[in-house]
């Protein structure tokens, strides 16, 4: 991460959509968090089964 990035985020960083599920009564604790767009994620793991 680069101090002098907007956000902490370097300019070229690529970036994806994410959504996740969760239920309702989960959702409402993480409102403004998941309207406002704040949550970055720092890393993902992702497993490939093959």
């Amino acid at each position: 991460m680069s101090d002098n990035a907007p956000g902490g985020v370097a300019p070229g960083a690529p970036r994806e959509s994410q959504s996740i599920r969760l239920p309702e009564e989960r959702i409402e604790a993480l409102r403004e968090w998941a309207e406002a767009g704040t949550g970055l994620t720092a890393a993902a793991r992702v497993r490939d089964p093959d």
